[in-house]
Parts: structure tokens; sequence; C-alpha cells
């Protein structure tokens, strides 16, 4: 096993092997990413950010209205969003105010 820098990329791979496990690439392949990482040179990125900040994680089951909930081991997964609770806005300001008081 060992950690390298390929040369005409400038992505780390971490080989097992001589077989690529982590790749690690910073603007190789995709000029939108300034960092991200795959399970293999040759599947797409698990994780991404943008030049802009934004965050990708891919796999596990991704889709609108889902978010990524974690176990007590840490295992992530994403799950529907839960509906928000409360009475609204309008509620929220006047208790705020000390107006729903009962």
């Amino acid at each position: 096993a060992y950690i390298r820098k390929h040369a005409s990329t400038g992505e780390i791979h971490f080989d097992s092997q001589g077989g690529v496990r982590v790749n690690l690439d910073t603007n190789a392949n995709n000029t939108d990413k300034t960092f991200s990482i795959g399970a293999n040179a040759s599947t797409s990125d698990v994780f991404s950010v943008s030049e802009t900040g934004q965050v990708t994680i891919a796999g596990g089951g991704p889709g609108a209205d889902k978010v990524l909930t974690s176990d007590a081991n840490g295992l992530a997964t994403w799950e529907d969003a839960a509906g928000g609770g409360g009475f609204g806005t309008s509620y929220a300001i006047n208790s705020f105010f000390g107006k729903n008081r009962n």
C-alpha cells in the first residue's frame, strides 16, 4: 500500500496492491470542482465541494426533500424530511413579544 500523486492530473491516490481505493482530485477532470473524493479512479465522485462552496454527496439514495441523518455509530443515510411543526411565523413573532401568553 502507498500514497502517490498522479503525474499528469495532480490527483492523490491511496493505492492498495496497485489498485486505486480512494482518489482525491483537485480540479483535474472537472473545472467546476475544487475538491472531490471518489471511491475509485474509474467511478464518479462520492463527495465534492464546488468553487462556490456547494457540497455534493452521492450514493445512499439522495433526492428531493431528503436530509442526511446519522445513527449513534455515525452511519449516514438519506431520509425523508420530517414535516415542520409549530404555529407559523405570526404565532412565533407574537409569542416573542408576549402576545400569545395564557
